[in-house]
Parts: structure tokens; C-alpha cells; sequence
């Protein structure tokens, strides 16, 4: 009963009062409880869906999780409704997306055909993979395909190849495959061996929290090392191999031989990583210079962009990277990797360097302290350049996917 009446509270109209819906959306990576706000796909569906619901109001959608109570968005116009879908219980402790041969089953059978009782005639999946059975029209949002650029990390096991490759056989399989970059949409063709008029790029958007504040609060104000006196580096972000953050503290490093009145300020959210990087930067003597902050809101965030020097952010491998254009939204000039995505999203509006030469890195880091003229024509650059990157474009094109979609599906 308790189940229901949290439905009801989200949802007023009985299931036989609704309307089937047109399309869904598999909503589950929305749930506090998997993380969410602190996973980039969690962002990217709550922008997505929030663009979506002013400019659709004639397509009906339904967005799947497993629990209403506990998402980072709500539905706020008629046509956009969740709908519970509760795990069996042999899967009700393996997590959102399992990658793993135990959640394999649940993922890639039971759920899209428990789903399929709502009858959607589209059904759009967005955490890098699709289902392989398809009782709907698919479309699947192929963020990046880092398993398999980085897969003696990430899929070490038998078990854990076999399951990605069941996953990436279920986009292969979908209508249409959405990427997040050019770069991204070159890798996917490459790897599941599609036709690339079948994959999509639609760019991300930014926000809207991020923007230059002329007058925002300084955030010593919430994170008591920093001071006004004192100019900031910021890295905020995963901790993944591709991320590369050990070359940020190392560049920063260099950077202190030449500048030890600077602070670096890393936004880390795991526990076990922040530590064993506070090992790295004690061995490599920095340690009382680097400030470690476990999570900020978007609100502290806006700060901390308009108060840096720079953001910090050589990743050797992004499908996409929200940081760097959330940075540049800001007014920060970014320091960015030159690899995969990453020149896409920065452009000319930053400086781009090789990830893997630290030296080059630092030098980029000293130019930006004592070029303050580099600083804001950099920072202008940048907010102009993010201005091309909006939510509400991304939902223009994916509204017309869907339409496409539901066409062939009813014909």
C-alpha cells in the first residue's frame, strides 16, 4: 500500500485513467540511491528531460524507475509521468545498470519486457546499453565506449567482457544510437561495426547554474583553506584511469618550484580515491598545498569556477566532458587535454595540451598566473564558445529522433 500511495502522490491518475504512453525513458540512473548528481549520465538526463517537457507537450512519456521518491527531478507538465518498476528479488541488491552476467538476465530481458506492459512504442535507453529484447522501437544514448579504449581496466574478467559485449550487441541492434560527440560517434562506428548514418550526434548543454557572476561569493566562505589572497587551480570530476588525475597533481607539482603561493583544488567524491591521491601528493611534497573536497553543490561550483585561475582537465579519453564547458560557462579559462572529444567542446576558447607530458601542463598552469590579460581573453572566449552548447538545441533534436522513431514504429 505504501508502494502505491508514493506512486499516486507523484502520479494522481489511476493506470486506467492514463494514457499510453508514446515514449519512455529509462529514468533508473535519476535515483539519489545509484548515485545520482554525482554521475554525469544523471545530469545529462535531468537537463535532457527538463528541455524536453517545455518544448513536447503532445507526445505522451513515461519515465521508468524504481523508486519516484528518490530522483534528482520531478515531472512538472501532463504528459510526463513515472512509472515504478520494482526488481525480482534475486536482482533487487545488484545495483542500477549491473555489468556483470548476474544483472545480464534482468537487463537485457525481464526489464524491457516488464516495461512494455505501459506500451511505449519508443523506448530510449541512456547509460550505454540497450536491451536485447526489443518489444518497442530503441533508441540509445552511446555516451562513449571507454570500456573498450581502457578494457584492461575495466573489463578484466571474463565475465565482465562477455557482459559489455551483450550491452554494446543491444545498441548495435537499437534504431538509433546518440552520441554526445563526433568523437564519440567515430569510435562507436568503428566498434560495433554500424552504418554512421544510423548514430546521431546531439552536443550536451550547459546548465542553467552556470554563468559568469561578477559579484558571486568567494568560496572561502564554504571551504575554509582557500582565501582571497591566494589564486586557486580547480580539477572536479570522476577518478577513472581516463581521467588522468595523477597528472594534474604532478603538473601541479612542477608548478609549485616555480610558484608556491598557489593552492590546487581537487573535487573528488570518493573516499578511497582522494586518499590514495593525498598519498601522491606527499610523496611528491605538495600535500599541505592541495585542498581535497568531497562534494560541492552547483551553487558552490559556480563559485569555485568564477574564483579560479583555471580548471584543470587532461583527460586522455572523453566522450563528450561537461566540466570544461560548464567551466567556460563560468568565465574560467580551461586547461584541456588535446585528445578525443575534448578539442571539440574547448575549441579555441582554452589551451589545449598533450595529457601526458606534465611539464607542458605546469608551463600552461605559470602562463595563465602571470598573463592576466591571457586570463580574460580566455575567459571571454569561453563564455561565448559555451553559449553554442544548450540543452534546449539538444532537445529540438532528439524530439525530432523520437518523432521519426514513433513514425516507423505505427507504420
Amino acid at each position: 500500500m505504501a508502494h502505491e500511495s508514493e506512486r499516486r502522490k507523484v502520479n494522481p491518475y489511476p493506470r486506467s485513467e492514463q494514457m499510453r504512453a508514446d515514449i519512455g525513458i529509462d529514468g533508473r540512473v535519476l535515483q539519489r540511491s545509484y548515485g545520482a548528481g554525482r554521475c554525469g549520465m544523471s545530469r545529462w538526463l535531468a537537463e535532457m528531460l527538463s528541455a524536453l517537457q517545455t518544448l513536447d507537450t503532445r507526445q505522451q512519456y513515461v519515465v521508468f524507475v524504481e523508486d519516484p521518491s528518490d530522483v534528482v527531478w520531478q515531472p512538472t507538465m501532463a504528459n510526463f509521468r513515472f512509472s515504478r518498476i520494482r526488481r525480482p528479488w534475486p536482482w533487487r541488491s545488484s545495483g542500477t545498470a549491473p555489468r556483470s552476467l548476474y544483472g545480464s538476465p534482468y537487463e537485457h530481458v525481464i526489464f524491457p519486457l516488464r516495461i512494455s506492459r505501459e506500451g511505449p512504442c519508443v523506448m530510449h535507453f541512456v547509460t550505454n546499453r540497450a536491451p536485447l529484447a526489443r518489444p518497442f522501437a530503441t533508441v540509445v544514448t552511446l555516451h562513449d565506449v571507454i570500456p573498450l579504449i581502457f578494457a584492461s581496466h575495466h573489463l578484466r574478467r571474463l565475465s565482465s567482457r562477455i557482459a559489455y559485449r551483450l550491452d554494446l550487441l543491444g545498441c548495435r541492434r537499437s534504431d538509433v544510437i546518440i552520441t554526445d560527440s563526433r568523437c564519440a560517434k567515430c569510435d562507436v562506428v568503428r566498434e560495433l561495426h554500424v552504418d554512421p548514418k544510423r548514430v546521431k550526434v546531439i552536443y550536451p548543454g550547459v546548465g542553467a547554474p552556470f554563468g559568469k557572476q561578477d559579484h558571486s561569493v568567494h568560496p572561502g566562505r564554504f571551504i575554509g583553506e582557500l582565501s582571497e589572497s591566494q589564486p586557486f587551480f580547480l580539477y572536479y570530476g570522476g577518478t577513472a584511469v581516463n581521467k588522468n588525475v595523477e597528472a594534474v597533481i604532478r603538473a601541479f607539482a612542477i608548478l609549485m618550484r616555480r610558484r608556491p603561493d598557489t593552492l590546487l583544488l581537487m573535487v573528488v567524491h570518493e573516499e578511497d580515491r582522494r586518499r590514495r591521491l593525498g598519498v601522491l601528493a606527499t610523496h611528491l611534497g605538495v600535500s599541505d598545498d592541495i585542498v581535497f573536497a568531497d562534494h560541492l553543490s552547483d551553487e558552490q561550483l559556480v563559485s569555485v569556477l568564477n574564483h579560479s585561475v583555471a580548471l584543470v582537465y587532461p583527460s586522455i579519453y572523453e566522450g563528450f566532458g561537461l566540466p570544461p564547458l560548464e567551466a567556460m560557462a563560468c568565465g574560467a579559462p580551461v586547461i584541456a587535454s588535446d585528445r578525443a572529444s575534448l578539442p571539440e567542446v574547448v575549441g579555441e576558447a582554452g589551451i589545449l595540451v598533450d595529457p601526458n607530458d606534465t611539464e607542458a601542463i605546469a608551463r600552461a598552469m605559470s602562463h595563465l598566473l602571470d598573463a592576466p590579460d591571457l586570463r580574460s581573453h580566455l575567459s571571454e572566449k569561453g563564455v561565448e564558445r559555451a553559449k553554442r552548447f544548450t540543452w534546449k538545441a539538444a532537445a529540438e533534436r532528439i524530439a525530432v529522433i523520437y518523432e521519426e522513431a514513433l513514425a516507423g514504429a505505427r507504420q
